[in-house]
């Protein structure tokens, strides 16, 4: 919400449809942070039964048919973003709408470098497979443990895209990598 202090218009793509992460995220996340300020309004969400980016183009060729004041399109992930990127670009109204992903795919990471897309998570895969293995030994020790169990994802956006350190880039949990982009 920092990118746009006095509120925005928002559409969501939503999906896969009954994904538990997608209702997390959307009902847990999305719903109460624009609950919490009227200055922020989603448009519409459009349910997609895949997360593809051929849902993320389509979906978002019927919200730009349907809004003419879209400042932002906020996805589940980032193919539904890079979908939306597609369309918008099609449109010529990619410089007036700004895409957010989630999910830290490198295709992602790139739409970021390339200033395609503002904003995606990463869930660091060896980071949970770690913590997986962690507890567990525990369980099998008998020890006790959590019953849930979370890993905060790492925000990435324009501003940290090339500097944040990850394993699932190369390197080791010790020392990994950054994001290499294309050139």
């Amino acid at each position: 919400m920092e990118d746009f202090p006095n509120g925005a218009n928002v559409v969501y793509l939503y999906g896969p449809v009954g994904a538990a992460h997608a209702d997390i995220q959307y009902n847990q996340g999305v719903v109460p942070t624009f609950a919490a300020d009227p200055k922020y309004k989603i448009l519409h969400k459009f349910e997609s039964k895949t997360d593809t980016a051929a849902d993320g183009l389509a979906n978002t060729e019927d919200a730009l048919t349907k809004f003419d004041n879209i400042d932002a399109i906020a996805c589940t992930n980032d193919d539904l973003a890079l979908g939306a990127i597609r369309a918008l670009e099609a449109a010529g109204r990619l410089d007036k709408v700004k895409v957010y992903g989630n999910s830290g795919l490198t295709s992602g990471m790139q739409a970021i470098v390339d200033g395609k897309m503002f904003f995606t998570n990463l869930k660091s895969q060896p980071l949970i497979a770690v913590e997986a293995v962690k507890l567990g030994i525990k369980v099998l020790n008998g020890e006790p443990y959590e019953k849930k169990n979370f890993l905060d994802p790492i925000s990435v956006n324009p501003n940290n895209v090339l500097t944040v350190r990850d394993a699932v880039f190369g390197g080791t949990l010790e020392n990994p990598s950054t994001f290499q982009p294309k050139k």
